[in-house]
């Protein structure tokens, strides 16, 4: 198991970046910018990750805004298309700040067309008829067969 060591808001973001694919040095410059950003009365860290959500929860909405994703799915989306994208090198981390978004990085999460399957509807089933897997005929022919050899 790995255990991080935690001394300030930074080593927090940093490793919320780290988990987006940022390289640890990377990860500690950005954290540093970032945590300029926030208010000082955010000090808890789970409050520091809701803020790096909420940033990212604004900017997927722009990207997908017809998307009928729960909050969490959403921003988790964000995150793996960001990941697999290979987002950490390509644009860093410009997803965080209110600028706007460069056109590649638009054209990569929008052309990820997100459809959900429409809601369950349930219906009465019509009664079908059953064909057996083999035809009668078959049966014919094998009962044909044995009944010649058994007499």
């Amino acid at each position: 198991m790995v255990t991080i060591k935690i001394q300030s808001q930074c080593d927090i973001i940093k490793a919320y970046l780290e988990t987006m694919g940022f390289c640890s040095e990377k990860a500690a410059n950005s954290a540093l910018k970032l945590d300029q950003m926030f208010d000082d009365n955010i000090k808890n860290g789970e409050e520091i990750i809701a803020e790096l959500d909420k940033r990212l929860l604004q900017l997927a909405h722009k990207l997908w805004p017809l998307t009928e994703y729960d909050i969490e799915q959403l921003v988790s989306l964000f995150k793996l298309l960001y990941l697999i994208n290979n987002g950490a090198e390509k644009w860093g981390d410009v997803v965080f700040y209110d600028k706007a978004l460069p056109e590649d990085l638009y054209k990569v999460m929008v052309s990820h067309n997100i459809t959900q399957a429409p809601n369950y509807a349930l219906s009465q089933m019509q009664p079908q008829k059953i064909e057996p897997a083999i035809p009668q005929h078959w049966f014919k022919r094998l009962l044909r067969f044995s009944h010649k050899k058994a007499s």
